[in-house]
């Protein structure tokens, strides 16, 4: 015996089947991505987090130099110092600075690392100006004293000069 809705069950069942095999597919499109766009953000942000822990490193070993400098920057004014070794170990620490972090720094930091290590030379060349100025500054006040002296003899032998003058009338 024929069963008589055999078109109506067989489109059902073709129906039923088309859309299992699209809900199926849809499910494992699901999955594929559900395992695969983590993978490619978690690559991504690992590359990131290394990219920001070598900035940081590079930031924190230029730090660590700026330090150095400011103190040897600093021990130009004490008085005893060898102004021109550490002149030498100033200058030697910049241009290191300046081939470690400008030249081989692949963050975005380089101009500002350029603009300290410039603020760092200029400063360095104004504070050996200002000592120079100082021991200028002792040798003006000694020119200055010198230069009262002879005029105190000046005037003496100018009123001695008058005397004569006054006395051979």
């Amino acid at each position: 015996m024929k069963s008589l809705n055999v078109k109506q069950r067989r489109k059902a069942f073709i129906s039923f089947l088309l859309l299992f095999l699209l809900t199926s597919s849809l499910v494992v499109v699901i999955v594929f991505f559900n395992l695969k766009v983590p993978e490619k953000e978690n690559r991504y942000l690992h590359n990131r987090l290394n990219y920001l822990s070598i900035e940081k490193t590079q930031t924190n070993n230029f730090a660590d130099k700026m330090d150095k400098v400011k103190g040897l920057i600093d021990s130009i004014g004490i008085k005893g110092t060898n102004i021109e070794f550490t002149d030498q170990l100033i200058s030697t620490e910049l241009a290191v600075m300046r081939t470690k972090f400008i030249a081989g720094d692949s963050t975005s930091h380089v101009g500002m690392y350029n603009n300290i290590i410039l603020t760092y030379l200029e400063l360095k060349e104004a504070k050996i100006e200002l000592l120079n100025l100082e021991d200028a500054k002792t040798d003006i006040e000694s020119y200055v004293d010198i230069i009262e002296e002879l005029k105190d003899k000046l005037e003496a032998k100018q009123r001695d000069l008058d005397i004569y003058r006054h006395n051979a009338k």
